[in-house]
């Protein structure tokens, strides 16, 4: 199976999650989701989670290894869509699409 990443973004405020990574999404072609059971079709599941993002869930790492053993978790902790952005930012300028994976 080819490499593929999507971003797994929270629910609430979605749209202000997906304006901070459009940049990212562009700049190295991977898609963007809030639905945890579309992110585990991909290879490499990029999680941004913010303090209660994922509710429904609990624990998203812990929710996607069980229902999908395959996949690879690129985990990055934010407080905000802003400092999502910020942290995306940095990754593009390093040509970093994702970092050490869980999985």
């Amino acid at each position: 199976m080819a490499e593929n990443q999507i971003l797994l973004l929270p629910r609430i405020n979605y749209y202000q999650w997906a304006r901070s990574v459009q940049k990212f999404a562009l700049h190295f072609g991977v898609g963007i989701t809030s639905d945890p059971a579309k992110a585990g079709d991909y290879n490499i599941v990029t999680v941004a989670t913010a303090p209660n993002s994922y509710p429904h869930e609990g624990d998203i790492v812990e929710w996607l290894k069980q229902r999908f053993p395959g996949v690879n978790i690129d985990l990055i902790k934010v407080e905000s869509p802003e400092n999502l952005s910020r942290m995306l930012d940095q990754r593009i300028e390093r040509g970093i699409r994702y970092h050490k994976l869980l999985g």
